[in-house]
């Protein structure tokens, strides 16, 4: 495996764990799974965006992520 995947895991789950202290972020959220996700979605929309030549995919994503953190993971106050 590459160290700079769990370091970079490592960072992400930090700043969900400080959003769901904060009060940002649900206490119920797996933050695994978050950042697995979030990852997966990084790493994916880079990669269509390479093979397509076009930005498109990474701002498809950065718009459909923020939609399901308002959604599904933020706080309801």
């Amino acid at each position: 495996c590459y160290p700079f995947l769990h370091t970079f895991f490592d960072m992400m789950k930090s700043i969900i764990r400080d959003g769901i202290q904060a009060g940002e972020f649900r206490e119920d959220l797996d933050v695994d799974a978050l950042a697995s996700f979030a990852f997966s979605l990084l790493e994916g929309g880079i990669l269509l965006s390479k093979l397509d030549g076009d930005n498109k995919h990474m701002l498809i994503n950065i718009t459909t992520f923020s939609s399901y953190l308002q959604q599904c993971c933020l706080k309801t106050r």
